[in-house]
């Protein structure tokens, strides 16, 4: 689970911001949260903030640093090939609009708990990289449940690498094959270390849904369901979607030549209004909602089996609010989310802000000032100098603009 994430002059971003996922000692819906060891940590974080605020950069901050970490072993080379790989934001990674931030190198620092050796370990990971895409310093320390400090197990930086904690035969291979655009955690990974390893792996665990708009939104608003043609996955997408749309009584694995480049591979069933039989449609026939749950099934589903965390820029997009709801409602439950998968999603929702299912500090709030985007999180957020009351009405309260991050509207001027 994730405990804390630290980035900085990251697109809007330019100072270092914080998004942690430790309990605060507020008092309601404590049941939903999940101890590990000696932490309290919360399944849910919401952000909620103007258009063009910067909400989405917090999506786009985990993704970037999970992307690194994945494919950062391809790397090696030339900052060029980098920069191919990187898609549409790696340009203008840094802060855009202050010359000294623009050119200077953008920070990423992830702390949390995984099982290790059968134990939940708390590891601290980070790096910095420039403009080009180099690798500026990357850092990787643990921590066992009975100690009570971190153990340094690598550690780099433009003079030197320091790799203490791994094996000397380890440590030669990574001195003798790094590279300046690759991390020590993928080379490693690579190199079937067992502590890079399980990093890598829990960044694996990571799902990246992004449904803000472009071509991003479209490939994850109608990404099919792993093994989606098996009737068994069938059944099971089809309990799921019941619980909001009952009118598809089943599907039909398709077998026509001209459709198998269909981005699902089976078509819909709904029973005829005069019960004489059943009307196959395709999918791309069904709502853009329907779509949008059907590809959430595997990512959702995924996550909960395996205590991961699911990362979703605009979560609300074609989706009824009391549906969110529903969603959220898996990762508040225990019973429904045993291992403590975590949800981590952007909306411009204020119905869950007044729905008695998100803690105060589960609400994260982004506002641009000047251009700089910053966080800040309800549960520290005071007004008129008083902390926010846990029987505030929230969703009037920031609509009324008291908690900020809203737009600064005025007249449209249409002439």
């Amino acid at each position: 689970m994730i405990i804390q994430f630290n980035f900085k002059n990251f697109r809007s971003f330019k100072d270092k911001n914080t998004i942690d996922m430790r309990a605060t000692k507020i008092t309601e819906y404590k049941d939903q949260i999940v101890e590990v060891n000696d932490l309290k940590l919360l399944p849910i974080a919401t952000f909620y903030g103007a258009n063009a605020s910067g909400k989405s950069n917090v999506y786009y901050a985990l993704e970037f640093m999970r992307t690194m970490v994945l494919r950062s072993f391809s790397f090696g080379g030339t900052s060029k090939e980098t920069s191919e790989i990187f898609y549409d934001f790696n340009n203008n990674v840094q802060f855009a609009f202050d010359d000294e931030a623009n050119k200077a190198d953008t920070e990423f620092e992830i702390i949390f708990t995984t099982k290790y050796n059968e134990k939940s370990y708390v590891f601290d990971y980070g790096f910095s990289l420039n403009p080009d895409n180099i690798i500026k310093s990357e850092w990787l320390k643990t921590k066992a449940p009975s100690s009570k400090s971190f153990k340094d197990i690598f550690a780099r930086n433009e003079q030197e690498i320091n790799l203490c904690g791994l094996a000397k035969e380890y440590a030669n291979m990574i001195r003798l094959t790094l590279e300046k655009e690759v991390l020590i955690l993928s080379l490693g990974s690579k190199l079937k270390i067992e502590i890079c390893k399980i990093v890598r792996e829990w960044f694996e665990k990571i799902e990246c849904l992004n449904f803000s708009g472009g071509l991003n939104a479209l490939f994850a608003s109608e990404r099919s369901p792993k093994q989606f043609e098996k009737e068994e996955i069938q059944k099971n997408i089809l309990d799921f979607i019941s619980s909001f749309d009952d009118s598809i009584k089943g599907f039909r694995k398709i077998d026509d030549e001209k459709k198998k480049f269909s981005n699902y591979p089976v078509n819909a069933l709904h029973d005829t209004i005069d019960n004489s039989g059943q009307k196959e449609l395709s999918l791309d026939n069904e709502s853009a909602g329907t779509r949008k749950m059907i590809s959430l099934y595997s990512p959702i589903k995924d996550v909960l089996d395996n205590g991961g965390v699911l990362l979703v820029d605009e979560l609300n997009a074609r989706l009824h609010p009391l549906l969110v709801r529903n969603i959220i409602r898996e990762f508040a439950n225990k019973g429904t989310n045993p291992l403590g998968a975590q949800l981590l999603f952007t909306t411009h929702d204020t119905f869950h802000l007044g729905d008695n299912l998100l803690r105060r500090d589960e609400i994260w709030f982004v506002e641009k000032n000047k251009g700089i985007s910053n966080l800040y999180s309800l549960a520290d957020f005071e007004y008129n100098g008083t902390k926010i009351r846990k029987d505030a009405d929230l969703e009037k309260n920031y609509l009324l603009g008291k908690y900020g991050a809203i737009p600064d509207l005025k007249p449209f001027n249409l002439k």
